[in-house]
């Protein structure tokens, strides 16, 4: 994170030819984000505008200017797409289609995304903490099955413990033996790390017959 916003401190200095703060002029930073416009979308755009901005508050408050040039620049509005909200009915739906439909995108399979898609709607688990779980952290024996989420992969960085409802139970112990892995092996290795979640489940919506924004 610290190196990202560095680099985008030191793009924006040297293509504006920043020497000294008070080279920093509101019309300068503008024109900048002018061009930066043919390059990258609104979101990009706002973030750069957001740590130039960030670094002169720091500067203000440190004494080493007296006011930010840039305190009433206009920033771009996210380019976010509209996200949908699927109703327990469209969940269902989603599914089943995968499943029974069990196209192969990339290394998945429809049966493993589906199975992505069930753990994380009833469990609401992130898409690191799902990629990154491995079966020592599913615990499906008795009636209080759970999975660990490790500290590394929770979002608050604390280990947490969340229950598995009995369906669910059912097709992971349905998986695991299918596959017979390792504790250390990660429950969704068909995926990487790093793989483009939301495109797949894009794709999996558009098969379904389902809109990817509601009303």
């Amino acid at each position: 994170y610290v190196v990202r916003i560095r680099n985008r401190l030191v793009k924006i200095v040297q293509a504006c030819r920043f020497v000294y703060f008070r080279d920093v002029t509101r019309s300068r930073v503008e024109i900048y984000a002018g061009k930066l416009k043919g390059d990258y979308g609104d979101t990009t755009r706002k973030h750069y505008l957001d740590t130039l901005t960030a670094f002169l508050n720091w500067a203000e408050e440190d004494g080493r200017i007296i006011t930010n040039p840039l305190a009433k620049l206009a920033k771009p509005n996210r380019d976010s797409q509209r996200k949908g909200v699927l109703t327990p009915e469209q969940f269902i739906h989603l599914l089943k289609s995968t499943f029974e439909k069990n196209v192969l995108i990339g290394s998945s399979s429809g049966a493993e995304r589906a199975t992505i898609y069930l753990v994380a709607g009833m469990t609401g688990l992130r898409r690191k903490e799902l990629l990154g779980l491995t079966w020592g952290n599913i615990h499906l024996s008795g009636n209080d099955a759970f999975v660990r989420v490790p500290a590394k992969l929770a979002k608050n960085a604390k280990e947490a413990d969340q229950p598995v409802p009995p369906a669910t139970v059912a097709i992971l112990q349905a998986l695991k033996a299918q596959i017979r892995p390792n504790d250390s092996d990660r429950v969704f290795a068909c995926l990487s790390r790093w793989v483009n979640t939301a495109s797949l489940l894009r794709q999996d919506l558009t098969a379904a017959g389902l809109p990817l924004a509601d009303r």
